[in-house]
Formats: structure tokens, C-alpha cells, sequence
């Protein structure tokens, strides 16, 4: 049996003593390390010059050694510099904690908590420590409007954000205000904030300078200057140029006042023939602002929508009347100065309204009849009906004679089912408020009748203002409003046209017809009155009756009595009749 084997390897022999040295710098690297272990504690990881960090260190050694220990950068603190070898920081330096305040002079950068330990060779322990000087970085200044307010935003390098405040002055053409607030800084180290100019006073348009100074800890470490310019205000309005009467007149106010939310110097006014309706708008954190016109009832034709910036400087006027009264007003005039209204902003644009296809189908208010023809010093009578609507709780209106030199309000009746909560009229106006009790299974309801008399021969209509209606489950409705045409034809003289007339035989005969007394006028309308009366009870149901005792019912029928007469003595107005 034959045994094959493999060559035998060779191995080098390496002598002991070369084995021996790496050993033993292995060993004594160990031993050093584990003798020489230093912690270094930093209470904060940045520190403001004239500010305090606390400093903990801890250490022992196998070996006695110096000891050095201090905060290296640019400059340098020593807190510790032993040159008797000790084996600990408490022994070497007697303490093992340090509060140190940064001198104010020293600058911004990383410096390091350095121990050192000399013992045969020397170990190095450190810690970084970042030491801030406070100081404004950036600053940004947006455009200034004319008696507005905007926003001011700064940076700054700090140490602790809780420990600075910035405050501001503005210094300019005799202007040199100091503002007594001062404002915090964000974990970021930005601070914004808002600058009123109106709480200066009034500070024309131009350049101004801006001062700022930051505080930390109560000290004034940086100040910074910048300019900025107030500029006059601008303004423009947005809407549909042209549309129906009864569509919602929208229009969008556009300003440079940004940040200025809830600015409140800015009125519109929409104006045309016989109509003028104004609105004060404020403004949101964009500079915009919207306002709303209702049109229904409005005639059709030509208006003017205006666009008023008053600064919030007017004065010896109050800001509603001189809204109602001066939206036109030419800021350059000598009035405008009195009223301190020549540094106002106006604009205008032309609004179009158009005669709309809107029917009696939708939700509307209405005369019927709506074509009322008379003699001059004649009455006649309209009604005011709702449709569209499936109840009512109450209703508030105003109606005007367009003329009252053509025809006047001569009398003003509530239906029955009905509560009048208050009510007047006089030669161009009726205005009322009415509780309503009634259901109408015709979603019909008279809501008035107005009585009409003849003044002097010509043409005008009857119009309904304005009208707030809330239905029966207390919903506003936005009905659309339709006028009455008054028609009043006279004679050369001033009385009634003269009628022909059948004699006893059969033939006409032109005799003048007498005019009847005002007593028998009164009687005729009431008459009539009450023919109408009867005829929509007869179309609307009869309201609930309300249970009222005897002597209840008398002690107001007294009162009333009493109240009418003095009325009539005294009032310029005429009582209201109740159907």
C-alpha cells in the first residue's frame, strides 16, 4: 500500500523580543486612557458676549499631571493653569465648576472649553462653544401708504431669542417719533411687526428714515438705520359694467394698503336719478375690500359708482354724512381743505342698468292696479301685493311718489291678520312695519294699500325704496319690485273735467259738474276701500280671531280715541286707516 504525502511547509521564526515592543505600546495606550478620562459639561451650546455659561469638569488620573483649563478662540479665559502635578481637577484646581461671564468686547465665532493634562505626555479633552455678539443681520421694509400701516421684518444673530427686543423710531421732514413698544424675536431670530403711521400724527408722502434698536438683556447692542418711502394711496373698483335692475351689483375694491386689515377710511357710493346708496368697507391683509348693491326696484339708466379714500383724516364732518353728501367732493377745493379732505383719493366709473325680463313668477312686491289714472284733487287707491313667497312673519317698507307736484300719499291702510308695529306717511313717503298673522294657500298676500291723490296734471309712479321681508321661517327674501305709472289730467282751472250729461228727455246737456266736498271724496274712497277690502278677504283667508274682554276692548278703544286726537291737532302726519 503506497501513502502519498505533501510537501512540508516552512515557517519563518520571528525572535521574541521583536513581538515584544508593539505589545507594550498597546498596553500602555490602555492603561493611559482608561487613567486620563475627562468630562466637560457646558450648560448652554451658545452664550452671548456679557452673558454667563457654567462649566462643569470632571477627572481623575492614574498618574499625577499639570492641569490647564481654559475657553480658547480668538481670546482666551483661563480658569485653571496648575502646574503641580495632581490626580484630579478637584485637587488640581480646587473646584470643579466655573460660572463665567463673556466680556462684552469679544466677538462673534466657535471657541473651545480646553483641559489639558501633562503627565510625561500630554492629552487634549475640549468642548465647542459658540459665542454670539447680538447683532441685526437683515432688514426689510416694505412700501408705506399714506396714513397706513405695514409690516417690518428683522433678523438678528443671537444666542437666546427670549433675551432681545427690538424697538423703532421714524425720523423725517418734522417728524422725530420715538414708538415706546418693543417687540420679541422668534426662534429664528426674526422679529415682525407693525408700524402705524397714523399714531404719528399725519406724515405727508416722501422719504423718512427708519432707526432700529436691539436690546438684549436690557442692553443696547446694535443700531441700525434704513429708509423707506410713503407713497400716495391708489385704488381701483371692479364690477359688471352693465346689468338688469334686480341682479346684485358686486364690486371689488383693489388698494396698495397691504397688511393694513381692517382699514375702514374707504366708502362707495352707488348715485344715479333719484337714488344714492353708500358703503364703508375694510380692507383684508391683500388690500381688498367688497361691496354689495341691491338693484331690484331701481330704475334703469345711467349711475355712477364712486370710489372714496379718505385717509381716516376728515374732520368738523362726521365720516357718514360727508359720505352721503361730499362723495364727489374735488379733494383740491377750499371746502375740501376746511374739511381736511384734500388729501382724498376719488375715482369713479359709469354702471349701466338695464330694464330686466324678470316676471311676476319669482319672488316679487308689486302695485295692482298698476296704471292709476285720476282727476287733479281726486283719490284713487292701489294695492301693494307679494308673491312667490309660501309665508310671511313680518315686512318693513318704505314707498315714494317719484313727483309729489304731480300726485301725493293721501292715505295708508293695513290689511286685516295684522300686526302694525309702527307706521307714517306724509306727501312723498309711507314707511311701515308689520307683524303678519295670515297663511295664503295662493302664496298671495296684500301687504298695504296706498291711497293717491291728484295734485296737478302730469305723469309719475309710485316706487317701492326698499322693503326687508322675512318669511315664515324667519329667511330674508330679495324680491324684485315693480312701479305703479300715475297718470293726472286737469283742466285749465284747476277742477275737474267737465262730463257730458243726459237731460230728463233723453239729450246732453254740457252743465258743469259741481266738485264734490272733500267729506263726500272721503266717503266715495272709503267705499271703494271697502269694495277692495272685500274682495282680496275673499281671495286671502281670514286671520285667527284674538279672544280680548269687554272692558279691555273699551279702555283701548278710549286710548286709541285719545291718541288720534291729538294726533290730528298736532302731528304733520295723517293717521293711518285700518281695513
Amino acid at each position: 500500500m503506497s501513502v502519498s504525502l505533501s510537501p512540508r511547509k516552512e515557517f519563518t521564526k520571528i525572535p521574541f523580543h521583536n513581538l515584544l515592543l508593539p505589545l507594550v505600546a498597546i498596553l500602555i495606550a490602555n492603561i493611559a486612557s482608561a487613567a486620563e478620562e475627562v468630562v466637560i459639561f457646558v450648560d448652554k451650546e451658545a452664550v452671548s458676549v456679557d452673558d454667563f455659561v457654567r462649566i462643569d469638569i470632571s477627572g481623575t488620573f492614574e498618574r499625577s499631571g499639570e492641569i490647564e483649563i481654559l475657553i480658547a478662540g480668538k481670546d482666551v479665559i483661563w480658569l485653571c493653569k496648575n502646574e503641580s502635578p495632581s490626580k484630579s481637577i478637584l485637587e488640581g484646581c480646587g473646584k470643579t465648576s466655573w460660572l463665567v461671564k463673556i466680556p462684552k468686547e469679544w466677538e462673534s465665532g466657535e471657541y473651545l472649553v480646553k483641559v489639558n493634562i501633562h503627565s510625561g505626555s500630554t492629552s487634549e479633552f475640549s468642548k465647542v462653544l459658540k459665542i454670539v455678539k447680538p447683532r441685526i443681520t437683515k432688514i426689510e421694509i416694505p412700501e408705506f401708504v399714506y396714513q397706513g400701516k405695514n409690516k417690518i421684518k428683522v433678523s438678528a444673530e443671537l444666542a437666546e431669542y427670549s433675551k432681545a427686543k427690538i424697538g423703532y423710531r421714524i425720523i423725517g421732514n418734522n417728524v422725530d417719533e420715538k414708538d415706546e413698544e418693543f417687540f420679541d424675536f422668534n426662534k429664528d431670530g426674526v422679529s415682525e411687526f407693525y408700524v402705524d403711521l397714523r399714531s404719528f400724527g399725519v406724515l405727508k408722502t416722501g422719504l423718512y428714515l427708519l432707526e432700529l434698536k436691539l436690546y438684549y438683556n436690557g442692553t443696547l447692542f446694535d443700531l441700525r438705520s434704513a429708509t423707506f418711502e410713503i407713497v400716495d394711496p391708489k385704488i381701483s373698483l371692479s364690477f359688471k359694467e352693465e346689468i338688469t335692475v334686480g341682479e346684485t351689483l358686486r364690486i371689488e375694491i383693489s388698494t396698495n394698503r397691504k397688511n393694513d386689515t381692517g382699514y375702514s377710511g374707504i366708502f362707495v357710493a352707488l348715485v344715479g336719478k333719484n337714488y344714492k346708496a353708500t358703503k364703508f368697507v375694510e380692507l383684508d391683509e391683500d388690500g381688498k375690500a367688497k361691496a354689495v348693491f341691491e338693484t331690484a326696484g331701481l330704475s334703469e339708466g345711467e349711475y355712477r359708482v364712486y370710489a372714496r379714500d379718505t385717509g381716516l383724516t376728515l374732520k368738523n364732518i362726521d365720516p357718514k354724512i360727508f359720505a352721503k353728501t361730499h362723495y364727489d367732493l374735488d379733494p383740491s377745493s377750499s371746502y375740501a381743505k376746511l374739511l381736511q379732505a384734500d388729501d382724498d383719493v376719488v375715482i369713479s366709473k359709469t354702471l349701466r342698468i338695464l330694464k330686466g325680463n324678470a316676471t311676476k313668477t319669482s319672488v316679487s312686491i308689486y302695485f295692482e292696479p298698476e296704471k292709476i289714472e285720476m282727476q287733479c284733487n281726486s283719490a284713487a287707491k292701489t294695492g301693494i301685493f307679494l308673491i312667490g313667497s309660501k309665508g310671511l312673519s313680518s315686512y318693513d317698507m318704505k314707498v315714494s311718489v317719484e313727483n309729489e307736484g304731480v300726485a301725493e300719499i293721501n292715505g295708508l291702510t293695513i290689511p286685516n291678520g295684522t300686526h302694525e308695529d309702527y307706521g307714517y306717511f306724509y306727501a312723498k313717503n309711507a314707511r311701515f312695519k308689520v307683524f303678519n298673522f295670515r297663511s295664503d294657500e295662493f302664496k298671495k298676500f296684500q301687504l298695504a294699500e296706498i291711497e293717491i291723490k291728484g295734485v296737478s296734471e302730469g305723469e309719475t309712479s309710485l316706487k317701492i325704496e326698499s322693503a326687508k321681508i322675512n318669511d315664515e321661517s324667519g329667511n330674508e327674501l330679495h324680491p324684485v319690485f315693480f312701479d305703479a305709472k300715475i297718470i293726472v289730467k286737469c283742466n285749465g282751472s284747476g277742477e275737474a273735467e267737465k262730463q257730458p250729461t243726459i237731460s230728463e228727455n233723453g239729450t246732453q246737456a254740457d252743465q258743469k259738474i259741481e266738485e264734490p266736498k272733500s267729506e263726500e271724496i272721503h266717503e266715495n274712497a272709503k267705499e271703494e276701500g271697502k269694495a277692495e277690502t272685500e274682495k282680496i278677504s275673499k281671495e286671502i283667508p281670514r286671520p285667527k280671531k284674538v279672544q280680548m274682554r269687554g272692558y279691555d276692548f273699551l279702555t283701548i278703544l278710549i286710548g286709541a280715541a285719545a291718541f288720534i286726537a291729538v294726533i290730528m291737532k298736532a302731528s304733520p302726519f295723517r293717521v293711518m286707516k285700518r281695513a
